[in-house]
């Protein structure tokens, strides 16, 4: 198994952010597949695992990964 591209360390509040996000009702999917990422990267999930439980290529993890909290609020598309 690879090792993971970049790892993500977030802040108690970050994460708590996060948190909130992945409990509203009305957030993009994207948005909440992004802080599903984040939050299991930073509780120590290789890529290839979230990318399984999330059902997305390994590419979008890393990406993700490597965005940190920008690649939930980002817009472009």
């Amino acid at each position: 198994m690879p090792a993971k591209r970049y790892k993500v360390d977030l802040s108690e509040a970050e994460r708590e952010e996060l948190e909130q996000l992945t409990h509203k009702g009305k957030i993009s999917a994207r948005k909440m597949k992004r802080a599903q990422m984040l939050l299991k990267a930073s509780a120590g999930w290789t890529d290839d695992q979230i990318a399984a439980t999330l059902d997305t290529g390994r590419a979008t993890v890393e990406r993700a990964s490597g965005n940190a909290l920008s690649s939930v609020d980002s817009r472009a598309r």
